[in-house]
């Protein structure tokens, strides 16, 4: 008869995939506690554009990011609030097609390769996770 394991059984861990600097994907099993993240944060995290606004505001604060990007997205997000449009509120929905417009193009002139550690590190932060890039961070 052999003696019981001492050891304990393997604990279940977090993984989390961490994106390539240089090289290919890696996994790392995260031993910290999940933070709950606030409910309605969570929520948020599954309403598709939020994640992009979420990640324009961290590009916003980061100082390594474009003049020309920034002031790119002031601009629009003036234009979103200011009372004039280009298409007028003449049927419902409709107006609202130009805004759609311009924050598309505001998305496409940034380039979606630029945004997509900022959108990780929103998504991250949406859902209560510790941030992977503190650069970027919020």
């Amino acid at each position: 008869m052999t003696p019981p394991d001492p050891s304990p059984p393997p604990r279940e861990c977090d993984v989390e995939i961490l994106p390539p600097a240089d090289g290919p994907l890696t996994a790392q099993c995260s031993s910290a506690p999940r933070p709950t993240p606030h409910p309605l944060r969570y929520l948020f995290s599954y309403v598709p554009g939020v994640t992009t606004l979420v990640a324009l505001w961290l590009y916003l604060l980061d100082e390594h990011a474009s003049s020309l990007h920034k002031l790119s997205i002031v601009l629009t997000f003036l234009y979103f609030v200011w009372p004039l449009d280009l298409l007028k509120d003449l049927f419902v929905g409709l107006g609202y097609l130009d805004d759609l417009a311009i924050f598309y193009g505001l998305v496409r002139f940034i380039g979606s390769e630029t945004l997509r550690p900022y959108r990780l590190e929103a998504r991250r932060w949406l859902r209560g996770l510790p941030p992977l890039n503190p650069h970027i961070a919020p």
